[in-house]
Parts: structure tokens; C-alpha cells; sequence
């Protein structure tokens, strides 16, 4: 199962941050992953993670954390 995009962040011109919801071995996880755009590839990097989604809230709590401290 794939969805599409839940979220696409764009980080330059030619590179974007993808947020899935896909199904991996009977769980659905969420897949984060660069995505680029160039003359030679179009597509996903082999750069991402892919989080179960009983973990999410885990993840936007330490999101969350990350920029309190990174805030002036």
C-alpha cells in the first residue's frame, strides 16, 4: 500500500523532503525521504527513514525539542 504524499517540504530548487504513509512488512510506517530533481535523476534517494507510526508522536515531540533548542 502507497499512498501519496502526506507532506513535501522543499529544502532547494532541486531537492524536497517526502512524507509518505506506505505499508512494509504488514505495518504501516511513515517514509520520509529526499526526493531530487535533476537533468541526470528524478526521484528518491536512498536517503530517508521509515518510522512506525505508533512512534510518530515520539518523533514530533523530539522535532519539537530539536528546535527549542536550535530557536534564539
Amino acid at each position: 500500500m502507497s499512498k501519496p504524499n502526506i507532506a513535501v517540504v522543499p529544502i532547494t530548487k532541486s531537492r524536497e523532503i517526502h512524507v509518505q504513509a506506505n505499508e512494509y512488512k504488514g505495518r504501516v510506517e511513515l517514509d520520509i525521504r529526499t526526493y531530487v530533481k535533476s537533468e541526470s535523476y528524478t526521484g528518491y534517494t536512498q536517503k530517508g527513514i521509515r518510522i512506525p507510526t505508533e512512534k510518530g508522536s515520539e518523533l514530533i515531540e523530539a522535532i519539537s525539542k530539536i528546535l527549542e533548542v536550535l530557536s534564539p
